[in-house]
């Protein structure tokens, strides 16, 4: 279990014998790793019987399910990053601007800030990037182009394309 959640054994040790209450921070992770109830966790009842975020029993095949589920879902295709990047991006944007509208701007921004340091000291990734603007903007560039491209081709295929077999295949990808 520490291995899976990236902590010490004497933190998993300490909190199964009673010495360490879970914090809410680790019971996310279990459950994200694991699928089992953050709720149960955090009730600290060891004579409930384990269940998952569903209320149903957990069981080993509860486990192994959720394992397998991760294999294939912390990737997504790149048209889908781009979605949910520039959806967040819109509504940040919107955010600040109505912050600004407010006179309010500099607290939320303080805020955006700290927390994409946080995410980048745990994640990676360039926490002065806002330095390099040439290279920020192409890449959000990039994610439009790679947006635009998936949504004209799902949304508004060729002519030729429009045929029932072709529709259902298309109807089946998006749904992945």
């Amino acid at each position: 279990m520490a291995e899976l959640l990236q902590c010490s054994r004497a933190t998993i040790h300490s909190i199964e014998s009673g010495r360490l209450r879970l914090s809410e921070n680790l019971a996310e992770r279990m459950f994200e790793e694991t699928f089992i109830s953050s709720k149960w966790l955090l009730e600290g009842d060891p004579k409930k019987p384990a269940i998952t975020a569903t209320g149903r029993p957990y069981t080993t095949e509860s486990f192994e399910f959720a394992q397998a589920i991760r294999m294939n879902s912390d990737h997504v295709d790149d048209w889908q990053f781009a979605a949910q990047f520039l959806g967040w991006a819109g509504r940040l944007r919107s955010v600040l601007a109505h912050a600004n509208q407010r006179k309010a701007y500099y607290m939320p921004a303080y805020k955006v800030g700290r927390f994409i340091d946080a995410l980048a000291k745990e994640y990676g990734g360039d926490i002065n990037a806002s330095s390099n603007f040439d290279r920020i903007i192409s890449a959000i560039k990039g994610d439009m182009q790679e947006f635009a491209k998936e949504y004209v081709t799902t949304a508004y295929p060729p002519t030729s394309e429009r045929s029932p077999r072709r529709a259902r295949k298309r109807k089946a990808l998006s749904w992945r």
